[in-house]
């Protein structure tokens, strides 16, 4: 063993250029000094790294002394693991009928040289993991409370070894389609594949993408598929966001411009049930299957703050937002608080929504929200969320404790209206500067209940559209959202509305509430009967060629005597962790 990096001053010995640099005991250096070249170099224990006359005196030049060097430090280290003679550790190539060496001839600086074809007995290959199941990790730390968690999917899955290669990944999913008989995957069902083109594949992207594959498909799915997601443009967006500064948005539109799945009804319909894309990270040996809400958008202009954000509007209460006395709005009026209804645009901010309901409908008080629904509020540059209930995936769940919820500060005091990060509560009553939020889909009422106070000819429009979210529908758009996915609560106090931005603007301002999330399209499933505890989830299988778990196999022949060219060959073979494979 030896080490590979160093803490050392650079060639010229430049003070303060201290760095991890390559070992010049063992290796070479780049120009730059900061990476081995020669770790892969089959001459590296060559006096002068070709094949040199065995004759000829050894050379002089500063880099080849180098080179000299290098090889009595390897020596130092190196150890005889077999006799001295009548031992060897490499097969030349022969024909068999003739039992002739077969040469191969090499041209240099020298001259013409043959040379036998050689193979060495001993390999190093990664081992292959058939079918590694990738285990998902805890939805929620233990301690965190959140309502229906039985239904909180793992947005990371880990498999037993690292240092992926050649992996293909299926995804295998269930369904919370309520006309199911059974929610789990069966062979007839769709399902998706991870990997990369294959040789002569039409219309291949450049690397590892998601493809769905058809119910009850009979062959091999890796080397069928619609694509549906561009995992290789997404990471490439990632890392480079002059490529496109909304990383998700671009993976999901170079997918679709070869395959035109989200522009094909039919084959929107068939795999939008199964659309869970992911990011592998063969290096670590996990699949990551969230993505920030920053990388959705498509407007460049917006790139710098893209985020979804809901308006405060006018500073008024359900008291001081009477008929009589409507608030400007950026100079202004506004409609008075008795005419049209909750969907108006001069009730779209948060604290107008919420007298308009207050005064509406005063059955509901005092159980009504100021409340921000991320499935319907789009991004900075207009550009829906991944979440919509119309123009989404239904797959779409936001991260627990990946939110990051940010607007005025409500208590007075001298940063009464700057902004301040909130706090989020499990409480259902929300005090100031806190949220509640819905991770998952909570189970919903029968809205036809009469105690529930709703409008009941709202509810039989609810009923006869068959429950499809509508913007002008008082029960679709106000009170079904609270048992929906995605649905922040905040401070309800009918005598104390959400402030302006900050002090020293125009009152006729209003204030943005802006919000980071995660969001992934892993989910999981009640057992029958269940109430608490982990649900039945997706299930990733990864196959895989492992870096971190090599195949070893050394073989050793021995000549029992000089006079006899048969050998007697001994092979071992053995699995062999590999410690610090990533450097």
């Amino acid at each position: 063993q030896v080490v590979t990096y160093v803490f050392r001053l650079d060639k010229n010995n430049t003070p303060g250029s201290g760095a991890l640099r390559p070992n010049l005991n063992f290796f070479q250096s780049d120009a730059t000094d900061t990476k081995i070249i020669d770790q892969d170099d089959p001459d590296f224990f060559r006096p002068n790294g070709d094949l040199q006359d065995p004759g000829a005196a050894l050379p002089t030049a500063a880099a080849d002394v180098a080179r000299l060097n290098r090889i009595q430090h390897w020596m130092s280290k190196g150890t005889v693991i077999t006799e001295l003679s009548r031992y060897d550790m490499i097969l030349p190539f022969y024909d068999k009928a003739s039992l002739k060496v077969v040469f191969d001839q090499t041209t240099d600086g020298i001259g013409t040289v043959f040379a036998p074809r050689l193979i060495s007995l001993v390999s190093f290959k990664p081992s292959r993991v058939q079918e590694g199941a990738a285990e998902g990790m805890l939805a929620v730390r233990s301690g965190e409370e959140s309502d229906n968690a039985v239904t909180l999917a793992p947005d990371v899955y880990m498999t037993k070894s690292a240092g992926w290669s050649n992996a293909t990944v299926t995804m295998f999913p269930v369904f919370t389609d309520p006309t199911r008989t059974s929610p789990l995957w069966s062979s007839a069902d769709p399902f998706a594949v991870g990997r990369m083109p294959y040789l002569g594949q039409p219309s291949a992207p450049t690397g590892f993408s998601v493809y769905g594959i058809p119910g009850g498909f009979v062959g091999d799915p890796t080397r069928a598929g619609v694509e549906l997601f561009d995992v290789a443009a997404y990471e490439a967006a990632v890392g480079d966001s002059t490529i496109s500064p909304y990383a998700f948005t671009y993976g999901l539109q170079q997918a679709n411009s070869r395959s035109s799945w989200l522009t094909t009804p039919a084959l929107k319909a068939q795999y939008l049930p199964v659309f869970a894309p992911y990011d592998p990270d063969g290096n670590l040996g996990r699949i990551i299957a969230s993505f920030g809400i920053d990388q959705v958008g498509t407007n460049a202009a917006f790139a710098a703050n893209n985020l979804p954000y809901g308006w405060n509007g006018p500073e008024v209460t359900p008291a001081n937002d009477l008929p009589a006395s409507p608030p400007t709005y950026k100079a202004a009026t506004l409609a008075a608080i008795n005419t049209g209804t909750f969907s108006d645009p001069d009730f779209a901010s948060t604290n107008r929504k919420f007298n308009k309901v207050w005064f509406d409908y005063p059955s509901l008080r005092p159980d009504i929200h100021r409340f921000l629904d991320l499935r319907v509020t789009p991004q900075a540059d207009g550009t829906a969320s991944p979440l919509d209930p119309t123009s989404g995936f239904p797959r779409g769940r936001i991260v627990p404790g990946s939110e990051e919820v940010v607007g005025p500060d409500q208590r007075p005091g001298p940063y009464y209206g700057n902004p301040i990060r909130y706090t989020r509560t499990t409480n259902p009553t929300v005090g100031p500067n806190q949220y509640r939020i819905n991770y998952v889909d909570q189970p919903e009422p029968d809205y036809t209940n009469p105690g529930l106070g709703l409008p009941s000819a709202d509810v039989t429009a609810f009923y006869s559209a068959g429950g499809v979210y509508s913007a002008t529908n008082f029960v679709s758009a106000v009170y079904q959202p609270r048992f929906k996915a995605g649905y922040l609560q905040f401070n309800s106090d009918p005598n104390v509305p959400l402030p302006v931005d900050d002090a020293s603007t125009p009152a006729a301002d209003d204030a943005a509430i802006h919000v980071y999330y995660k969001f992934q399209f892993t989910q999981a499933v009640k057992k029958p009967g269940q109430t608490g505890g982990v649900g039945v989830g997706d299930t990733f299988a990864v196959e895989y060629d492992s870096r971190q778990l090599m195949s070893v196999q050394v073989t050793i022949r021995n000549y029992p005597q000089s006079t006899l060219p048969t050998t007697e060959t001994v092979t071992l073979k053995a699995e062999a962790p590999i410690r610090n494979f990533l450097r």
